[in-house]
């Protein structure tokens, strides 16, 4: 990703002082920095916290179209539902393994309201 559109995808002003810049702000900085750097794992900890809705939705696009191993945290239940092919949760020190969309997880809540419905699992 070039520098220019990386700036004007996430409204940043290259002329701001980074010290009189709002956290969210900021967040985009860092956001645009490790993007421009190509790297060929993206890791990302609650990348859509203090970003706007259309920031967010051209962060879920951009990512979708890149070629890159991507790794993320996040409680976006939409951002997640959009992006994650694979689920790994960490529970207590264990881990679970899901191969699947998020939705297809168990304990998912859209995949606990189908169980619901369909009689299977817990009210």
């Amino acid at each position: 990703m070039q520098i220019n559109q990386a700036l004007s995808q996430l409204e940043l002003n290259p002329d701001s002082d980074l010290e009189s810049l709002s956290g969210g702000i900021k967040r985009r900085v860092l956001l645009a920095a490790a993007l421009i750097l190509d790297p060929e794992l993206l890791l990302l900890d609650e990348p859509t916290n203090h970003l706007d809705i259309e920031t967010i939705q051209w962060l879920e696009n951009f990512l979708l179209r890149i070629r890159k191993t991507l790794i993320f945290i996040s409680h976006d239940q939409a951002f997640v539902r959009k992006l994650a092919s694979r689920v790994v949760e960490v529970d207590r020190g264990q881990l679970q393994d899901y191969r699947c969309s998020y939705d297809q997880v168990p304990g998912s809540p859209r995949r606990c309201a189908e169980q619901r419905r369909e009689g299977l699992g817990p009210v």
